[in-house]
């Protein structure tokens, strides 16, 4: 979802989780994967081929 473009709220409304929880796996996700944030992660994500997401 975060690869779409989604919010925040966004994905915490679809998935019927708190926004805390979503931003707590976001910095997860971040750690990770070493980038700093949402721009960085984006990258990293367009380089990987399709089929791995």
């Amino acid at each position: 979802m975060m690869k779409r473009g989604s919010e925040v709220p966004e994905i915490s409304e679809v998935l019927k989780i708190k926004v805390d929880t979503v931003r707590y796996y976001q910095k997860s996700i971040y750690r990770k994967t070493h980038v700093r944030g949402q721009v960085q992660l984006m990258r990293l994500l367009l380089r990987l081929p399709s089929g791995n997401l």
